[in-house]
Order: structure tokens, then sequence, then C-alpha cells
């Protein structure tokens, strides 16, 4: 808890907890997952997070979840292709 993790991150991290994925449902390893339902698995972990803050918060970048907030920020990456924004989310307990 704290760290910046990216939809990837997050499916690691859930896939590991037994519950159903987006998209997918349940699978016994992440490591069976394919190419095309591993990204459809994070794309969707990323819309989902994307509409909690487009309605759920009111400053747009925090997201308060019970005793705990969600923060969202782009991080930049460098590609082969160019500089690429990376949305980040960080989960941490309120004060």
């Amino acid at each position: 808890m704290g760290e910046w993790l990216t939809a990837t991150d997050i499916l690691e991290i859930y896939g590991l907890s037994g519950l159903p994925l987006p998209a997918i449902g349940y699978v016994e390893d992440l490591d069976s997952l394919d190419d095309e339902n591993w990204t459809k698995a994070t794309k969707q972990i990323g819309a989902r997070l994307q509409r909690c803050f487009k309605y759920h918060s009111s400053d747009q970048n925090i997201v308060p979840a019970g005793e705990f907030r969600v923060e969202w920020q782009e991080i930049p990456k460098q590609f082969e292709a160019g500089l690429r924004n990376i949305n980040h989310y960080r989960f941490t307990e309120n004060a």
C-alpha cells in the first residue's frame, strides 16, 4: 500500500486473490492468460478505475473508498516509439 501502481500491477495483485478478473472471469493462474485476455483484463481495470474518478471524485485525482483513498496520476514512461503517459494509482489509508 502506498506505491504507485499501473493497471498491470493491480491485475497481478488482484489475480492472486482468487476473485474473477474483469472481462475474463475466474482463472487458475495468471500465467495461463494469453496476451489478448491479459490486455482485456488490464484495460477493464483501468477503465473501471477511471470511471470511479470521473463519477466519484470531487477533485478528479482522489477517490475516497471507506477507510482508504485512491489517488490517480499520469507518469511519463519512455518507450521505443517515444514518451507516453501511463495511468498510475495509489491506495492509502485515510489520515
